[in-house]
């Protein structure tokens, strides 16, 4: 995974030009899809540096709609015009995307383990 190109991806996605500023979004994002890849995936691939820039935009993404969501008027406050909603079901769906784009190289941490009855001394009544 390359900073440089999840920042200049982040850009894009975000419209943000102060990387600097949302760096700790990137390095968490970074650190996320690290985490999850499976043995033996290669971290130079380039659909991580896509997914870790989706991921740290979709963080970005719930940030701004938060602040994004009341505007200070000179009579009180009201809610902003604004696609707030908008972007974050667009941030969101562009990150599972790349999530699904990367299945063959992560972890899917969404499988659960059922339990299954054995036969064994609990199972008899």
């Amino acid at each position: 995974m390359t900073v440089s190109t999840i920042n200049s991806l982040f850009t894009l996605f975000s419209g943000e030009t102060d990387t600097e500023k949302y760096s700790p979004l990137v390095s968490s994002a970074v650190t996320q899809v690290r985490n999850m890849l499976r043995e033996g995936a290669s971290s130079n691939d380039i659909r991580l540096d896509y997914l870790c820039a989706a991921v740290a935009n979709y963080r970005y993404t719930q940030i701004t709609c938060v602040k994004n969501k009341v505007a200070y008027t000179y009579a009180g406050t009201a809610e902003k015009e604004g696609n707030s909603q908008l972007e974050y079901d667009f941030s969101k769906e562009l990150m599972l995307e790349y999530f699904r784009q990367c299945g063959d190289l992560l972890y899917d941490d969404n499988f659960s383990f059922m339990t299954v009855g054995y036969g064994g001394a609990a199972d008899e009544s």
